[in-house]
């Protein structure tokens, strides 16, 4: 375990051990703590399993400087999102540190799942899983886009309520910072930004949503089991999320024609060309996001050649849906 996780896990079990202290009916699992860093040597926050009464639960906890922001974030995604049933309730809050929520059954959803699982029970998993980020896309702002503040600026990452200049601010990084290496000069690089450059232009014709972009669910005897991780939600659109549900789709994945017509039937949305241009545009800036660190360059780092992989990787999954010729000649 590294020291950074060795201080989270003592952190995180003195401010658990501490909190059940004060909350009678609430236990701590007893768990080896370099088992639970080897399942997630990284992370911003340190999450303990436990119960409360008969329920099983998570204990999530947040340092108390960078993790202020984030705990804050997921509060109010959870709280945003709890109609719909699809994230995990909320059981107590310790002020600023730890939430304790629902633990969800299941596991996530890997190639061996999707085998067992066959094709009839493929597609059922696709349907609930659509149907649930439908849920999650339909669920008004709250109290219209000013309240939803809360969810931009330095919350989780540089963000703006005006979508179209909070894109452009992650590609002016790239132009301007980023290009200086190698990498930069494939025309691949160049030919992502100016993509998505021109379709921030279509924000404006969207739903405007608080979308989940660290899309994790959880699947339990066949079916959906939940949605969490909600931390990084923020401000965005409904072809945002419906990229990262896409993303979940594959030969040994969800199936994207079942998941999208759950998601379509709650929602309402068709998709053109267009719209998968746009989502094609938005699995790219997926990474140009992270090539500057999240808003935050460093500009000793070849960034740009790590994740250039990717975001030809990300494209390419395209190929069905759209003219690649025509948004990025030089992939083909």
């Amino acid at each position: 375990m590294s020291d950074y996780r060795k201080m989270a896990y003592a952190e995180a079990t003195a401010a658990v051990q501490a909190f059940i202290a004060d909350h009678p009916g609430y236990e701590l699992e007893d768990e080896d703590p370099e088992v639970f860093a080897a399942r997630l040597p990284r992370g911003t926050n340190f999450v303990l399993f436990g119960h409360h009464e008969d329920q099983p639960v998570v204990y999530k906890w947040y340092a108390a400087d960078w993790g202020l922001k984030r705990f804050r974030n997921e509060l109010a995604a959870l709280e945003h999102f709890a109609a719909t049933r699809c994230v995990p309730k909320i059981h107590a809050v310790a002020p600023d540190q730890l939430i304790v929520m629902d633990r969800l059954p299941g596991r996530f959803v890997d190639e061996e799942m999707i085998d067992a699982l066959g094709v009839e029970g493929r597609q059922s998993l696709s349907r609930d899983v659509g149907r649930a980020v439908g849920e999650l896309v339909v669920t008004p702002l709250p109290g219209g886009p000013a309240e939803a503040g809360l969810f931009v600026g330095e919350q989780i990452i540089p963000w703006d309520l005006d979508l179209e200049q909070a894109v452009n601010f992650y590609t002016d990084l790239c132009h301007r910072d980023l290009k200086v290496f190698p990498a930069g000069a494939d025309p691949l690089y160049g030919e992502s930004l100016y993509l998505v450059e021109a379709q921030a232009k279509e924000i404006c014709k969207q739903r405007h949503i608080i979308f989940h972009e660290d899309l994790h669910f959880f699947s339990h005897r066949g079916r959906l089991a939940g949605i969490f991780d909600v931390e990084m939600c923020r401000y965005g659109t409904d072809l945002m999320q419906l990229e990262r549900l896409f993303l979940q789709c594959g030969p040994k994945a969800l199936d994207w024609e079942s998941a999208f017509a759950s998601f379509s039937a709650v929602t309402g949305r068709q998709l053109s060309e267009q719209d998968y241009v746009f989502l094609m545009a938005m699995a790219m800036f997926y990474f140009h996001i992270r090539i500057t660190r999240w808003g935050h360059p460093n500009p000793e780092q070849d960034y740009v050649a790590q994740f250039l992989p990717s975001i030809r990787a990300s494209a390419l999954r395209y190929a069905k849906y759209v003219d690649l010729r025509a948004y990025l000649p030089s992939l083909v």
